[in-house]
């Protein structure tokens, strides 16, 4: 059986993430997939028309720098994984601190249709400014 490559989506280029008060958001977007079940959750999710076992990874992690998603990355269609009616959720994540800390998600459950994807809105509200002075030697 010959191996076909999904299709797949890239993030739409012409938004920009940002915190609540405009600054660009630099971090990561995790997109992650939501296992359908029918009474019982399916144990792994695989590629439609592949050989079984050509499992799909549960997360893909989008970078996104000064606002803008990474363009090198792809999410896989919904119609390209078995079985059917997959969904995906997002989150953003700040990777200023180990570990990276979650500003927003889950989102509302979304399908990749298109060769183009805008995530779901998320509000990522920007941190206040500290109120405690470091003290030194400590």
């Amino acid at each position: 059986m010959a191996y076909t490559l999904p299709s797949t989506a890239t993030l739409d280029q012409s938004v920009t993430i940002s915190w609540t008060n405009g600054d660009p958001f630099s971090g990561f977007l995790l997109v992650g997939l939501v296992v359908p079940s029918s009474g019982t959750a399916w144990a792994e999710l695989d590629l439609q028309g592949q050989a079984p076992g050509e499992r799909i990874p549960l997360f893909t992690k989008v970078p996104v720098v000064n606002g803008k998603f990474d363009s090198t990355v792809g999410i896989i269609y919904s119609t390209s994984i078995s079985p059917p009616n997959t969904k995906y959720a997002c989150w953003y994540y700040d990777q200023s601190s180990y570990p990276p800390r979650k500003i927003a998600g889950p989102s509302t459950l979304f399908a990749v249709t298109a060769a183009t994807l805008t995530p779901p809105a998320l509000t990522l509200t920007a941190p206040t400014a500290g109120t405690v002075a470091p003290t030194p030697d400590a």
